[in-house]
Formats: structure tokens, sequence, C-alpha cells
């Protein structure tokens, strides 16, 4: 079961090189990533946006010892030209987006240039009539960094349902009715100041807060930090009760899930929980329902970023639109209670 964490928790991975050689064929390229983690980093890949299924990956490998790294991927050209690869453990994520491939040579870079930096604190608690303050400071008013928030909370009105509360830069000071705001200190580091209206409302939950860096380097497009903090009252453990879980529905996601005919599509189910969780995916047609994957326990396609927010990943092998594409159910289980919701694939 998932339970407020009091060991200390790795360092985020971080990226101290990128290699990039286009010379290997007429029709493929390869890219490695080198990183510093203590612990061996969850990778994944994407191409042109699409995230990649890691049983159609032509090659990949993960080379880790004694706290470095490399993530290694070829992949035949005609599958896309913008790369992107997120490497995650328990305490966050990093992502980069890669610049369009060179034609025909081989690049090398080192990552130095000022990356974004994002300190939370992993506990963000508070008393009841007081608001919850996070302070995200800048490395350097120099660059420029864009700050985003996802907030999942416990709706009081529903059991099973989580709310999403988002916010960013852009809408710096808020407005009224938004629960979570972002304004910038003056004083001090500087940075920028998450607030939560827990005054207002006792909402507990996950922030997830997240840091972008554009990058006009060879190689690096643009990198993201983001980081989960765990938000709840002070006379509370936990900010969901045991045996909690809830779906993220579509609506409250970035992005619409869409696929490219004739590929592989992975489709993940967003969840909150407070426990072990099984997850599985059907898909509904002529008023039935097809399994399409087996359950799986959360150490197989369920991973977590943090202690309760996770997502469950499956593959839609060989999508085609007239075959696959239409409404599928994401299904969340945990001992004391299952929480389905819809996802529509296109």
């Amino acid at each position: 079961m998932a339970t407020r964490g009091t060991k200390m928790h790795p360092p985020l991975p971080s990226v101290s090189r990128v290699d990039v050689d286009s010379t290997l064929s007429t029709d493929s390229a390869q890219i490695a990533v080198l990183y510093l983690a203590p612990e061996k980093p969850h990778v994944s890949w994407f191409v042109d946006g699409f995230p990649i299924p890691e049983n159609r990956l032509d090659f990949s490998m993960i080379n880790h010892y004694e706290g470095w790294g490399s993530a290694i991927l070829t992949l035949s050209r005609d599958k896309g030209r913008q790369f992107s690869v997120c490497l995650q453990n328990v305490v966050g994520q990093v992502c980069l987006q890669l610049q369009p491939l060179p034609e025909n040579q081989v690049v090398t870079e080192n990552t130095d240039f000022p990356w974004p930096l994002l300190v939370p604190a992993p506990l963000a608690r508070y008393r009841p009539g007081q608001n919850v303050r996070v302070h995200a400071p800048e490395l350097t008013t120099v660059h420029n960094y864009t700050y985003s928030v996802l907030f999942l909370s416990h709706d009081p009105s529903q059991s099973h349902a989580a709310l999403v509360r988002a916010s960013s830069r852009d809408m710096e000071g808020g407005q009224d009715g938004d629960v979570v705001t972002i304004t910038p200190v003056t004083s001090g580091i500087g940075g920028w100041m998450v607030e939560v209206e827990t005054v207002k409302e006792n909402y507990e939950g996950v922030l997830i807060i997240s840091t972008a860096f554009n990058s006009e380097s060879q190689l690096v497009k643009s990198y993201t930090v983001s980081r989960p903090v765990t938000t709840y009252r002070r006379d509370h453990t936990d900010p969901f009760y045991p045996g909690f879980v809830a779906m993220v529905t579509q609506d409250q996601q970035t992005l619409p899930w869409r696929c490219r005919p004739g590929f592989d599509c992975l489709v993940t189910c967003p969840f909150v929980s407070n426990g072990d969780v099984t997850v599985t995916l059907s898909s509904m047609r002529s008023g039935g329902f097809i399994d399409q994957g087996e359950e799986t326990e959360s150490v197989g396609t369920v991973w977590r970023l943090g202690e309760y927010y996770g997502k469950a990943r499956f593959v839609i092998g060989d999508f085609r639109s007239e075959r696959d594409a239409g409404t599928y159910l994401c299904r969340a289980s945990t001992e004391s209670k299952t929480v389905v919701t819809s996802v529509v694939v296109n």
C-alpha cells in the first residue's frame, strides 16, 4: 500500500550528454542519452509526438552501472523525425525534446547549458484555515522558463472522483475561483510561488509542478522537469484514504489519444490511488466489451510518479481506424474499490 513516505528518496535523473549518429544507414539513426541517477529510471521514447510502445522499438537499450547510465534508441527514420525521451523515477521526471536529426552526421553535445531548476518540498502539509504554498526558485532571470502546475485532489462530494486543477505562469495572479495560482517572487532568490486555496476548502492530493526551458543548442530543443508534491492537512497522514482510487478522465487530460494507422498505438489510463492497483483496458463494440490487454499488477505496465499518481499503459497492435478507433474503458481496482472511465481513441 502506498503511504506517506519517510525514507530519503533518490534525486532526479540528470542528463549529461546527448549523442546522435545518423550515418548508420540510409533509413535509420541512433540516439544515445547519457544520464546520472542512483537507480535505473523508467525510460519512454516518443517520435513525432507519439509514444512508442516498448514492444515495437527497433532497438532500445538501457545500460546502468553505479549511478551512471545511457538510454540508446535505434529507430527507422520512416517512423518520424522528431524524437523525445523522458526519464522518470519516483521523485520526478525529466524530458528532452530533440531538434530535427542532422543528416549523415555524428554529433555529440554536452548538456552544459542551464537546466530549469525545480526544487519543491516533497511534502506540503497545512493547518486548516491556511493556504498551501510551495516555492519554485528560478536558476536565473536571463533565461526564459515556463512553469505549470497540475493538482490532482480528492473530491469530497464523491468518494471515487478526482478533481484536476491546472495553472501556468501565463496566469500570473490567477483569476477569481482558481484553486491553484502561480505568482512571481520578487525578493530573495526570486522564482515562483505555487499556492493552493486550502484556506477556503480542505483540498488534499498531489501537486505536479513542471518547468520547461527552451534551448538553442544543436541537439536539444527543450528540457522539462516535473516533480510531485504530496499535499494534505497536518492532522491527517495521507491525502487519500487507504484503498482510494480515482481515474483521471480524458477531458481532464492535456491531449486526446490519437494513433497512427499501421502502427502500434500506446494508450495510457491515468489514475490516483492509495493502494496497489490493477488496471484493464476494454473496447466497447456492438454493446460488448473486448479485452485489449491482460490484467496487470502495479509492477507490470503500471508505473507511478510519486506515491499516488500513476499510469497504466496498453498497446493496441497494428492500429487500424476502421477496426480499432472508438471508445475504450479504463478500469482501475484496489482491494476495496473499482472505478471506470472512458477514453476515445482515433
